[in-house]
């Protein structure tokens, strides 16, 4: 069984060998479930390819339960396409807050809040 302080190890590592270092194998590692494991990669690999420098600064963790909870900043530098819209050139960066359910030390569920918003205006793709 795993105890809290395993669940917000489990989410900081996620955080920082997927987003900062880059190392997406551990998207398999933290996901029980395939099709979410394979989904997130292929996520991840779209983000990565437009934003190789994305970098992750967790301003706050809390865990109750099997639940962890994320806040965190996140920013970049838009160099390759995203979304259909080619690389700008631009470091923005933006809000990101994650609920996180784990189950035997594997996220089973997950709940995420991400000001897409923001992002799309600070590339420019919507008027501020």
């Amino acid at each position: 069984m795993t105890t809290q302080l395993d669940n917000k190890s489990i989410v900081r590592r996620f955080a920082e060998e997927v987003f900062n270092n880059g190392n997406l194998a551990v998207t398999a590692e933290t996901y029980a479930h395939q099709d979410k494991s394979e989904g997130q990669y292929q996520f991840l690999t779209a983000v990565r390819t437009a934003f190789p420098d994305l970098h992750c600064t967790i301003e706050a963790v809390v865990a109750e339960g099997d639940m962890v909870a994320v806040r965190a900043t996140m920013t970049a530098t838009h160099v390759g396409e995203w979304q259909g819209m080619a690389a700008t050139g631009r470091k923005i960066s933006w809000s990101l807050m994650v609920f996180d359910r784990l189950e035997n030390g594997k996220v089973v569920e997950e709940w995420e809040n991400v000001d897409r918003l923001g992002i799309m205006q600070q590339l420019g793709a919507i008027p501020q």
